[in-house]
């Protein structure tokens, strides 16, 4: 038999993000006179719903709905636009139906074909988890089903007692991770690897050599940013490269301390071990149209090369110098060892 609907409401978005681990519900059933009001929790579109029907057949009341609003526009005299919005989110959690034509509770209430029963809280509930390392309570699931604190795994799936095995560590808030670490070690137990991240994107990864020094590192700032290091067995930094808002810088160094070369869109150079410079590039930010000049240890040039575009390819010159200021053939000091200048191109970016 069919019911008249005579009002439905619904709650306001309550923007949880966990909506998942709402209890679908009956909330509440009041019979006043003929006319039952009927609270369901339950999730649903915020935009509303719409095309509400109630049924009910023996003990089993039966409503059913669509999600979304009906929108009624008026083009003409005789044309009336027909259309339906749905919202983007799902954080409505609470609907009431009042039905009209009813004498008594129903013992069976469904919404859409889906029985629904009495359920004092709002959330599923779980059974509480964890474990102990140490005197210290790792892995813990609440009430909710929500992980908290430090939480523990080991590619072995043991029974996290040996942390000198390969270990992810993470830290949770209501089931929010919070930040984590991940853990790998050599065969003799020293750290080989730590990577950590944080809830604003920001990671760190640090790799070590065998003796426990530190052999590269990574970190990101989140946004685009980032810098990355590159060691040496004695400690020395052999890299250095940043990365901010679409510009990159990479220095690297010779085993002494001295710049070997640096490299980004703005400067493109080379260094002898002795701090002179070696080679550098520049030119109009076009990879066809550039300028190289290259130099003796002493500092005096070696050669200067140009490339430039010419009826749609490039036109490569090159001017070569010996030791003494004068012209000679760029073959000559190939054959001399000079091996930079068998360069077949010279590109301003890397």
């Amino acid at each position: 038999m069919a019911l008249k609907v005579v009002d439905v409401q619904q709650s306001k978005c309550e923007q949880l993000e966990q909506g998942c681990r709402l209890q679908k519900r009956i909330v509440s059933q009041t019979l006043i006179g003929d006319t039952l009001s009927t609270n369901i929790g339950i999730r649903s579109n915020c935009g509303g719903i719409c095309e509400v029907e109630a049924f009910v057949n023996k003990d089993t009341l039966k409503i059913y709905y669509h999600e979304g609003t009906i929108n009624r526009d008026t083009i003409s005299d005789t044309v009336i636009l027909i259309t339906k919005s749905i919202a983007r989110c799902k954080c409505c959690f609470e609907f009431n139906f009042k039905t009209k034509g009813l004498s008594e509770i129903p013992t069976v209430t469904t919404i859409n074909d889906s029985i629904f029963n009495y359920y004092p809280n709002k959330y599923k509930l779980f059974k509480v988890n964890f474990d102990l390392l140490n005197k210290d309570t790792v892995n813990y699931t609440d009430l909710y089903g929500r992980k908290q604190g430090k939480w523990l795994k080991q590619e072995d799936d043991s029974d996290y007692i040996n942390l000198d095995s390969n270990t992810y560590i993470a830290y949770y808030r209501d089931n929010y991770l919070k930040s984590s670490i991940y853990k790998e070690f050599y065969k003799n137990g020293v750290l080989k690897l730590e990577y950590k991240v944080n809830n604003f994107n920001e990671q760190n990864e640090t790799e070590y050599y065998e003796n426990g020094d530190v052999k590269n590192q990574y970190i990101s700032f989140g946004q685009g940013s980032t810098v990355s290091y590159d060691f040496y067995t004695n400690q020395q930094i052999e890299r250095i490269s940043y990365e901010t808002q679409g510009f990159k810088e990479t220095t690297t160094f010779y085993e002494n301390g001295g710049i070997k070369s640096i490299k980004s869109k703005l400067i493109n150079k080379d260094f002898y071990s002795t701090g002179m410079l070696k080679k550098e590039i520049f030119g109009n930010n076009a990879p066809n149209h550039i300028n190289a000049k290259y130099y003796y240890d002493n500092g005096l040039p070696m050669a200067i090369k140009t490339i430039k575009p010419h009826k749609g390819k490039p036109i490569v010159k090159w001017k070569c110098y010996d030791k003494q200021g004068n012209r000679v053939p760029r073959e000559a000091l190939i054959k001399r060892g000079f091996k930079l200048l068998e360069e077949n191109s010279v590109y301003l970016y890397f």
